[in-house]
């Protein structure tokens, strides 16, 4: 009995899920797998990477509050001395003249404007040409009143994976010692010593792997600066981030040499120029960093006007998201040209960064997510993120991959329950991920985005093209089952919805129809075999279509008997007023019959008709070759039982309480006894029906 249901029903479903389930291992596989073992293979990866650019973007333009938000106030104190392309040929090209930058720090020690802050994010690694000029920058670095902090060059080896070389077994390890001893600075050299006092101190693993090429500071500098850190940016481009990252611990390595000349190598960490500026904003040290998990906790920071302990979030490898609020050049960060910093009036709590605003004189240029952006200006909103508290947050990777199943499966099974889906499937497959991606960024959240919505957008076709080339099996299949049952608008109406039919067999509440010809015999008597059939296809195709008209079930014929229901396979819920508007068609069609018969001098026809209402068990019931549709139950034998005693009662309709209760208020009956039918202990009252109210 249950076959048929296994086959276009569980089945479909259970085809429906593997292939959105495959679908979602493919597009999974694709987004985080393949870029693990294939680097180039980031197609998938690219695209979730422009849907960050994309929420950045909206949320740019819905912001339009960002200048007056308690968040801002840090962007207000920063000011970007830009090296543009007017103020490089205005000092005769690049590297500028040293007692170029002696001039304009002694200007501005001098000027009612001095910043609180100056960070040079220019590197002088080494000696000029002019030791005149070199020896002017380190007076004017001495005699300096304010804080001054640089930042130093950390680079790997171009064209190297030390990482790879570490996979490879001790020979690997041993060719990886080898090249970092190379490229690797004598950390007894002077210029290094200079730096010794701005490290950290950090135990871990001597297999992590650092920065081998270092360009540090005249040796002459590091005295007269409050602080010096590495202006490292965790740029997207080389590597899988989907938002350029700020590592606040960085490890370099040096090599040592022993007493019998060979080399060893030695990790030393320093902080990122963007945490040291951070704590002096804290009133904090270096000393009062703690790593934790997923965090750097800043001790007895001075925030807000008390003391606290700062959390900053960051990854495992202590690199934090930088929440970019506008985009490059956006006039959120002031910037002047260099040339023009003497007669520009800076706050008085100014922090001054001086940077490169040119691809002439460097290519510190960085993607955001609004175009490439000088480094420096990747620095300044850095610091606006940490000290505005308005870090970004990405969900975990188990979430995301819970809410793509989640959604790739829900698109699947949407796209399966019919054409009327189709708009709901492909709004949660494509504008669902959207709306919420957008919304959780409004809150800082980053969830996948455009992953969810390409896995929908497959299953959608996938499934849709699966439905086709099924669905007309499935539409002959219903089609073969109900056209001689049904109206032909219910066959339609499961067709689009299949998930109706329980063919396997359900409990429903139905109105059943029973109808015969009380004096069949009288009528038949000297009929030949031919005219007997010619009579009964006549009457039998009368009732059927009243039965069909009504979007009744026409059950079977037995002999010269009608069983039909209401109520299944599709739901009617006025089923048992369209029942007795069935019976009385059927008594006003016989009558209207009787007409031709009596012109013909034939017997008219009599009725009896039984109906009542009740549960039953409805499904296809037979052999495996020879099936049909029925009602199996207690209140199936009671209709047939009320058809028969019109005989006794001498009316042509005759209803049970059951089906009286439901259809009282709308029609013409007289009760006519509580009667005990057979296969009944308990009496059942019963009615005649007669007509409508109306």
């Amino acid at each position: 009995m249950k076959k048929e249901k296994t086959n276009f029903i569980s089945n479909k479903y259970f085809i429906v899920i593997s292939l959105s389930t495959l679908i979602f291992c493919i597009t999974a596989g694709l987004y985080y797998a393949v870029p693990a073992v294939f680097p180039d293979f980031k197609i998938i990866q690219g695209i979730e990477i422009n849907s960050v650019d994309f929420r950045f973007g909206v949320r740019n333009y819905l912001d339009d509050k960002v200048l007056t938000s308690p968040k801002s106030s840090i962007y207000n104190r920063i000011v970007i001395a830009a090296i543009d392309d007017e103020t490089i040929s205005d000092n005769g090209g690049w590297p500028f003249n040293r007692k170029v930058w002696a001039d304009t720090l002694n200007f501005l020690n001098d000027s009612p404007f001095r910043p609180e802050l100056t960070f040079f994010d220019i590197v002088f690694s080494d000696p000029s040409q002019n030791p005149e000029s070199d020896k002017a920058l380190k007076n004017s670095f001495k005699n300096f009143k304010g804080t001054l902090c640089e930042d130093i060059i950390l680079e790997p080896i171009e064209g190297l994976n030390l990482n790879e070389l570490l996979s490879g077994g001790e020979e690997s390890i041993s060719t990886r010692n080898k090249i970092m001893i190379e490229h690797a600075l004598d950390y007894n050299s002077e210029r290094v010593r200079a730096l010794r006092r701005f490290e950290i101190n950090l135990n871990t693993s001597n297999n992590v792997t650092a920065y081998p090429v270092v360009s540090p500071l005249l040796k002459e500098l590091p005295p007269y600066l409050k602080f010096v850190g590495a202006a490292n940016i965790e740029a997207r481009e080389n590597s899988s981030r989907a938002i350029p990252g700020i590592p606040f611990i960085l490890p370099v390595v040096y090599k040592i040499r022993e007493a019998n000349g060979q080399y060893l190598i030695t990790n030393v960490f320093y902080p990122s120029i963007v945490l040291e500026i951070v704590l002096n904003e804290l009133k904090a040290g270096i000393s009062d960093v703690v790593a934790g998990y997923h965090e750097l906790k800043i001790k007895n920071a001075f925030y807000n006007g008390r003391k606290k302990d700062f959390i900053i979030p960051v990854d495992e490898n202590y690199v934090m998201n930088i929440n970019y609020r506008a985009g490059p050049g956006s006039f959120l960060i002031k910037k002047v040209p260099f040339k023009n910093i003497v007669d520009t009036e800076l706050p008085a709590d100014s922090l001054l960064f001086i940077g490169m605003y040119s691809k002439k004189g460097s290519l510190d240029l960085y993607k955001s997510p609004f175009g490439d952006m000088y480094g420096v200006e990747h620095l300044g909103y850095a610091i606006g993120t940490i000290l505005s508290r308005d870090f970004l947050f990405e969900v975990p990777e188990w979430v995301n991959i819970i809410y793509i199943l989640f959604l790739t499966l829900s698109v699947g099974f949407l796209t399966s329950k019919g054409l009327r889906n189709i708009i709901s499937a492909g709004a949660l497959s494509v504008l669902f991920p959207i709306i919420l991606g957008i919304s959780f960024f409004q809150f800082n959240i980053i969830i996948a985005t455009f992953v969810p919505g390409i896995s929908g957008i497959l299953v959608l076709l996938t499934v849709q093209i699966y439905m086709l080339f099924t669905e007309e099996k499935e539409k002959s299949f219903i089609k073969t089952t109900f056209s001689s049952y049904l109206n032909p608008k219910l066959v339609d109406i499961l067709i689009q919805s299949p998930e109706m039919i329980q063919l396997g067999g359900e409990d429903k509440e139905v109105t059943l129809l029973f109808s015969t010809i009380r004096n069949l015999s009288d009528i038949t008597r000297g009929m030949g075999a031919k005219e007997l059939i010619i009579f009964l296809n006549d009457y039998f195709s009368r009732m059927a279509d009243i039965v069909m008209e009504t979007s009744g079930t026409l059950d079977k014929y037995i002999g010269d008997s009608v069983m039909a229901f209401w109520g299944a396979p599709v739901d009617i819920p006025e089923h048992a007023f369209k029942a007795c508007e069935a019976g009385l068609k059927m008594v006003n069609s016989v009558t209207d019959f009787n007409r031709e018969r009596q012109n013909k001098g034939l017997v008219p026809i009599v009725l009896n008709i039984g109906i009542n209402t009740g549960s039953i068990i409805v499904g296809n019931v037979g052999s495996e070759n020879q099936k049909n549709y029925t009602a199996v139950g207690d209140s199936v034998n009671l209709a047939s039982r009320l058809k028969g005693l019109n005989n006794y009662y001498g009316t042509q309709i005759v209803i049970s309480e059951y089906t009286y209760q439901k259809i009282m208020g709308n029609v013409i009956a007289r009760e006519l006894d509580l009667a005990r039918v057979k296969g009944k202990i308990k009496p059942v009252r019963i009615y005649e029906l007669l007509d409508f109210k109306q």
